[in-house]
């Protein structure tokens, strides 16, 4: 295998490579290290040649790469000691790779001391998928530009929703293929196309209604309760997907809506519905006229979301969403909601100390919904008088949260009660649904405590080159069991290459620990998910100025699945 110095790629110049063994043929110091291990097929322990491995330096120093060779081995040496993360890619494979010792455990950051040969190490590559079929159209004709959506289901602030994945648009015979599918649960919708006379409505005589090519998911459902889910195993050639989408009746929905102004661009949306979620995959929409009229045709009855948005170049904020329910005629006078800017306006203070004093966090602002439409993300650092503001906040309700900067140091902050006009909020949430809020007080408190470990594998992870499962980072999540505040959001730590976590910013209560690969945040905000998966946790007590200790259990993919799918 060749290695080769990595220098300029760092600084983000042109990448300048030369020989390892050439620049370092003159001397080899006893404190250079020496990295080396195999590549490997994660479905069938097979050597995998060819991949491409670049170690980058934390520090922005020299870097590495090099490849595998045909038996899959790879051998760094002159490695300089500091601690490296790891890039790997193998035409073929998803980006899902894992590096793992020869116990099967992950190892997130790659740590070399001076003199240190770190061996017997496996880089796990997982093959990609594909899934490939053909949409035709009513009368079994093949339907050029159809649009072919892979759909996953995922969580949201503890509730379940749905995410458009992948993309793919049929060619000249309908044909349609996903070549690079993750290992997953997927459904498929397939709609009509986007551009061409079959993207709009048709009538056949004047005296007919309207009709257009309707969306299915697989195998034929004409809603998302219908749909089946597509398992897809790393490697797998899924074929005969096929849709034959029908006409529908469809109708036309008008009203009213704020008019654009200046050089803003403005439209309405109607996406279905599916419990309070947008299905943003598929909808119909219109311009807003100057009077601030519009016309959405080719909707077919059902129930949606009307949704208003503005957009200046980049800038597109939505409005609030509005369930409507279509019927089987055309409908007129509805108002679509109003685009409204708000901001919100406050000052972070310290229980127990001047209020003026710089303090080193940072405020997020976290919306209520489930869907990118409304749940906007906004963060702000106080400024040296503690003063923040967080701008182009559409209405919602918002939980505010923060987070500590300086996270190298000892102790931190939390956050211990908002207020609003000088009165306390539930649940750290500020509304602003009707207002901007000018007078937000974030009452921070400095009495934290802290907790570090380390973690205890299941018996079989000890087998020689075991395969993690599923590839993924380790993360050590922290969830609040009983906390004054009643904050429930999880925290997460990062382990170290010998498997730490310190963690020293906690709010004093009652804790449990869990390790876990592929953490999803909004699943372990799920509250009858956190009462199943309880008992598997590792309790633990934060007392104030406190420093708890905790061995954590890492808990299976399979054992996180079963739990998961009883509340399906």
């Amino acid at each position: 295998m060749a290695v080769t110095l990595w220098s300029a790629w760092a600084l983000g110049l042109a990448a300048f490579w030369a020989p390892a063994g050439w620049s370092m043929a003159q001397e080899k110091p006893a404190d250079k290290c020496v990295f080396e291990g195999t590549a490997r097929n994660s479905l069938t322990r097979l050597a995998v040649g060819k991949a491409t491995i670049r170690l980058i330096p934390l520090d922005g120093s020299v870097g590495y790469a090099g490849s595998s060779n045909a038996v899959g081995a790879f051998h760094f040496e002159g490695v300089v000691a500091g601690e490296y993360e790891i890039e790997a890619h193998r035409t073929g494979y998803t980006a899902r790779w894992v590096l793992s010792d020869s116990a099967g455990r992950a190892i997130p950051t790659l740590h070399l001391a001076p003199g240190q040969t770190l061996g017997g190490n496996d880089l796990w590559f997982t093959p990609e998928s594909s899934v490939s079929g053909k949409v035709l159209g009513p009368d079994g004709e093949p339907l050029p530009g159809a649009q072919v959506t892979l759909i996953v289901r995922k969580w949201g602030r503890g509730k379940r929703i749905y995410a458009g994945a992948y993309g793919e648009t049929a060619n000249e015979a309908g044909e349609y293929r996903f070549p690079e599918v993750a290992p997953g649960r997927y459904l498929v919708y397939a709609a009509r196309p986007t551009e061409g006379p079959l993207a709009f409505s048709i009538r056949e005589s004047p005296d007919k209604a309207e009709t257009r090519i309707d969306g299915r998911y697989h195998p034929n459902a004409a809603q998302v309760e219908g749909a089946a889910a597509l398992e897809v195993k790393g490697g797998a050639e899924i074929s005969g997907i096929d849709f034959q989408l029908p006409l529908a009746p469809v109708f036309h929905f008008t009203g009213k809506a704020q008019p654009p102004t200046g050089e803003e661009t403005a439209g309405v949306v109607l996406n279905p519905r599916y419990n309070d979620q947008i299905l943003d995959w598929t909808g119909v929409g219109a311009a807003i006229g100057p009077d601030g009229a519009f016309d959405i045709a080719g909707v077919k009855p059902g129930s949606y979301f009307l949704s208003a948005f503005q957009s200046i170049q980049r800038d597109r904020l939505m409005s609030s969403k509005l369930p409507v329910v279509v019927i089987a005629q055309d409908s007129s006078g509805a108002v679509a909601p109003t685009v409204q800017r708000f901001e919100l306006k406050g000052r972070v203070r310290v229980e127990g100390k001047a209020s003026g004093e710089a303090v080193p966090v940072q405020v997020f602002c976290e919306g209520s919904e489930a869907d990118d439409y409304t749940s906007f993300q906004r963060r702000a650092e106080p400024k040296g008088d503690g003063t923040f503001a967080i701008k182009d906040l559409t209405p919602d309700k918002y939980s505010l949260r923060v987070v500590n900067l300086e996270t190298e140091k000892e102790g931190g902050y939390y956050l211990k009660s908002v207020r609003v006009n000088g009165v306390a909020v539930a649940g750290r949430e500020v509304d602003l649904s009707g207002a901007a809020a000018e007078d937000v007080e974030l009452v921070l408190s400095a009495e934290v405590g802290g907790v570090e470990g380390t973690l205890r594998w299941p018996e079989e992870s000890s087998n020689s080159h075991a395969i993690p499962e599923p590839p993924g980072e380790l993360t050590v999540l922290i969830v609040p069991e009983k906390v004054a505040s009643g904050d429930c959001a999880p925290q997460t730590a990062y382990l170290d290459q010998d498997g730490h976590f310190r963690v020293t910013d906690l709010e004093p209560g009652n804790y449990r620990l869990f390790a876990v690969t592929a953490y999803d945040q909004g699943l372990w905000q799920n509250a009858q998910f956190l009462q199943l998966i309880s008992s598997r946790g590792t309790e633990v007590e934060i007392a104030e100025k406190g420093n708890a200790k905790a061995e954590v259990q890492v808990l299976r993919a399979a054992d996180l699945r079963a739990v998961e799918d009883r509340i399906e």
